[in-house]
């Protein structure tokens, strides 16, 4: 008799045990879902957030204005910025003047530049000049010269 009361005990035990074990498992399954869902929420907003920083803080130009009459040099211009920045003020009709380094590279820039613009009417103009920031003389020359041009013309312009 005592073994028969002490097996449905330990019957009844296990049942307890087993029946607990399953609620604890539910409820950290559903404890899992819950912290999922906050992550995922979390993320929204820092996407949302990142999203709306980069509408703010972006880099675009999106200015339409045109230039026609004025004058932009531009270094740097091979490649990269500098090249998208000269493409963007001939489009809208500025003389653009390409201050490089290696005039050959400079030349092909501008090449591109005026293939890629063929179609386009009131472009600019662009002018291709020798400038290697890393030389006074350099400098001293290629403002002396940027000097001269744009006073002829200027007069031509008037």
């Amino acid at each position: 008799m005592t073994f028969l009361v002490q097996w449905s005990s330990v019957i009844e035990r296990i049942r307890i045990h087993e029946q607990l074990r399953s609620e604890i498992e539910l409820s950290s399954e559903s404890h899992s879902k819950r912290v999922f869902g906050v992550v995922l929420y979390l993320n929204s907003i820092i996407l949302n957030f990142h999203q709306a920083k980069m509408k703010i803080f972006s880099a675009r130009c999106t200015s339409l204005a045109r230039l026609d009459g004025k004058t932009a040099v531009v270094t740097g211009c091979n490649t990269g910025i500098g090249k998208c920045t000269v493409e963007d003020f001939f489009l809208r009709g500025a003389r653009v003047i390409m201050a490089c380094r290696n005039l050959e590279k400079a030349e092909e820039a501008k090449n591109s530049i005026m293939e890629n613009c063929k179609t386009k009417q009131n472009t600019g103009v662009i002018a291709v000049t020798e400038l290697d920031l890393c030389s006074l003389n350099s400098i001293r020359n290629c403002a002396k010269q940027l000097l001269d041009t744009e006073k002829k013309n200027r007069s031509t312009h008037k």
